[in-house]
C-alpha cells in the first residue's frame, strides 16, 4: 500500500532495474502496480549491463496481457516504456542518472 500510494502521489518514477533477471522476481509485483496505476510517461527505468534485457521485455509483455482495466496505459494510442542505460556505479552514477533523466530509449 505505501508503495502504491508513493507511486499515485509522485510526479515522476525512477525504477532501478540493474541486475534484473529471472533470479530475481521481486519487482515483478511493483512493476505490475505501476503499469495498472501510473502513466508510463512518468516513469523511467534504469538499466545496465547486468540487466537481462530479454527477460524484461518478457515480463512487461506479460504484464500488459494481463494489465487492469482501469490501467491508464491501456487509453494510450502507443505505449512504451522509458530506459535510461547506465555504465557507471555508485555516487557517480546517481550523478549521471539525474542529468540523464531525459534520455530515453524505448523497449518496444
Amino acid at each position: 500500500m505505501t508503495m502504491q500510494r508513493l507511486a499515485r502521489d509522485s510526479t515522476g518514477i525512477l525504477m532501478d532495474l540493474r541486475s534484473f533477471s529471472s533470479t530475481n522476481k521481486g519487482c515483478l509485483y511493483e512493476l505490475k502496480v505501476l503499469l495498472d496505476t501510473i502513466d508510463l510517461r512518468r516513469i523511467v527505468f534504469v538499466i545496465d549491463a547486468t540487466t537481462d534485457r530479454r527477460f524484461l521485455e518478457q515480463s512487461f509483455q506479460q504484464l500488459w496481457a494481463v494489465a487492469a482495466e482501469s490501467s491508464p496505459n491501456l487509453r494510450v494510442l502507443l505505449p512504451s516504456i522509458t530506459l535510461c542505460t547506465s555504465s557507471i556505479h555508485g555516487r557517480a552514477a546517481q550523478h549521471l542518472l539525474i542529468g540523464r533523466l531525459s534520455t530515453e530509449s524505448t523497449l518496444f
